[in-house]
């Protein structure tokens, strides 16, 4: 049969124990004093006690000399269970402490995290109501000796490739009477391409930080047709195209390792 080590059961030392064994310890040495009393008195003082002070000498050395040594041990004991439960409750108080500020730190993470969150959500409405903006802006170009106007959205999403061919090309004057138009169809135009390049990024920024934002699933169609469509009348330049297409597969990327870790 295996005795369970010191250090173990010291381990498992509970307050309710701790006074369980001072008080075994106390009472101990309260029989141990009371025994020597006892001892000294049924063999050494007879049946009246000395009214000599010199009597009672030999009688404090006895119980000095016997209780003295076994009074200490036990005080000793005490000390060092005292200690021992002292030490417990440092433990403990300092892992709840270390659990608190990890705590802390989890949720000020959490916080840091919302809070770009929502900056990166503010922003991507403001790209949001420019890119509406812009779908209404008109484009111009001529088509068989006519100025003719179609909206950024209806041009981008249901024009045929032969008309997208008649969009000015960025180096394009245009007639001079029509000078006016060319230039505003090629600044909105540019500001779309602009648009899109800053949308990508915040967009990746924001799977950055939630992979799984229903936001960033429900703008990719959108955000994918009009880059397509934006280069394919000369709109998109490569350097702006290559970014564009970075970002996407960098977040495609992010919400593959997420799925994975999960």
């Amino acid at each position: 049969m295996h005795s369970v080590p010191l250090d173990k059961k010291l381990k498992h030392l509970t307050p309710d124990r701790m006074f369980w064994w001072i008080s075994l310890i106390a009472a101990i040495a309260t029989s141990v004093l009371a025994g020597a009393f006892l001892f000294y008195w049924f063999y050494f003082g007879g049946n009246e006690p000395s009214k000599n002070p010199s009597d009672w000498d030999p009688f404090g050395d006895f119980i000095g000399g016997v209780t003295n040594p076994i009074i200490s041990f036990f005080a000793l004991l005490s000390l060092l269970l005292t200690l021992v439960m002292q030490s417990k409750q440092l433990d403990a108080t300092h892992e709840q402490l270390q659990h608190a500020q990890e705590t802390t730190a989890k949720q000020f993470a959490h916080m840091e995290q919302e809070a770009k969150k929502a900056d990166i959500t503010r922003t991507l409405q403001v790209l949001e109501g420019r890119l509406e903006r812009l779908y209404r802006e008109p484009v111009y170009f001529i088509s068989d000796g006519n100025l003719e106007q179609w909206e950024v959205y209806l041009l981008l999403s249901h024009a045929t490739p032969e008309v997208l061919r008649k969009v000015p090309a960025l180096a394009d004057l245009g007639p001079p009477q029509y000078r006016n138009e060319y230039l505003r169809t090629k600044a909105t135009l540019t500001q779309l391409h602009i648009t899109l390049v800053k949308f990508s990024m915040q967009l990746t920024s924001l799977v950055n930080v939630d992979a799984e934002n229903d936001m960033s699933w429900f703008y990719e169609p959108t955000l994918g047709h009009l880059a397509r469509k934006l280069k394919e009348i000369g709109y998109l330049p490569s350097p702006d195209d290559q970014t564009i297409e970075h970002n996407q597969t960098f977040r495609n990327k992010l919400r593959e390792s997420r799925r994975s870790a999960v």
